[in-house]
């Protein structure tokens, strides 16, 4: 609980320093589309590519294929029923994307991986991180594709530098080609850099709007709780039913009853769409998982 704390007070403190900059007009309102691209094209790069290059290898796809297998087959399994719900909450396509992402893809990167590190231990973040490969690169490309208003899926729209950041970090892994100390710490100062200016831009997005206008929607709320507890609920009863491994189980909590990702955000602000409905659901769900997580681990741990 202390850390789950710890990373919401970090959260909240660059969201207030986003809002403040916004409103004392320290920044205009151009300055998040750009701030948005940078991250996108450069800093989230890094974080994907070092997530696949240090977990991914021959030795560890056999190792790990049980964790591997089973995030595939929870995300193939789960796919139609979050994007039925998605279909109930909207009709525009735009909007639709948006509760995908919501849906399939939480934010398990700020919180789950530090909570199931911090609990479990190293070996379990390994299990999580594998897990999350298959919701990875959807939410880096189909997701991607929909939220920046794309064509269809091609091979066009997949030349993206986060999607090309996963294939070079799994080449790499694949043939265990080490990359110089230097290179490594380059890229992991650009990857700590992608929690706190998510959130600074978060800011920055809702001070740019009254905030009746984020938070009177009540899909909002409906979405929350459907990311927070139907979901999770529904996707581990899956898990148990089918008899999956313990520690997968505990991999699954840490990842399904995760909250809103900021993507529904940075990607949308990065080509100037609205993110509204994005923000609300961000704010709204992170805000509530100090009450909900805990009820997941009680019911399904």
């Amino acid at each position: 609980m202390t850390l789950m704390l710890s990373q919401l007070f970090q959260l909240f403190a660059f969201l207030l320093l986003g809002m403040f900059a916004r409103r004392k007009i320290i920044v205009d309102g151009s300055f998040p589309g750009g701030l948005s691209r940078v991250v996108v094209d450069f800093f989230l790069p890094c974080m994907l590519f070092l997530s696949v290059y240090d977990n991914l290898s021959l030795q560890t796809l056999q190792e790990e294929r049980s964790a591997f297998l089973w995030g595939a087959a929870s995300f193939l399994v789960t796919f139609p029923l979050y994007t039925f719900f998605a279909r109930k909450l909207a009709k525009d396509p735009y909007e639709v994307g948006i509760f995908q992402y919501t849906f399939l893809v939480p934010n398990y990167g700020f919180f789950g991986y530090v909570l199931i590190e911090a609990v479990y231990g190293s070996q379990m973040l390994f299990h999580m991180v594998i897990f999350t490969i298959p919701h990875m690169i959807y939410g880096y490309t189909d997701v991607y594709r929909r939220l920046c208003g794309m064509e269809k899926l091609s091979l066009r729209t997949l030349c993206n530098p986060s999607v090309f950041a996963m294939l070079l970090g799994a080449t790499c892994g694949m043939l265990q080609f080490r990359l110089p100390t230097a290179v490594i710490s380059l890229l992991t100062a650009g990857k700590s850099c992608v929690g706190p200016l998510s959130m600074i831009l978060t800011g920055m997005v809702i001070a740019g709007f009254r905030p009746a206008d984020i938070l009177k929607d009540r899909r909002v709320y409906l979405a929350s709780a459907l990311r927070l507890l139907i979901l999770p609920a529904a996707s581990l009863m899956m898990m148990k039913l089918l008899h999956a491994p313990r520690e997968l189980l505990v991999v699954g909590a840490y990842f399904f009853a995760m909250p809103t990702g900021m993507n529904t955000i940075l990607f949308p602000t990065m080509v100037n769409r609205d993110c509204r409905l994005g923000a609300g659901m961000a704010l709204v769900s992170n805000i509530s998982l100090i009450v909900t997580f805990p009820i997941i681990l009680r019911l399904f741990l």
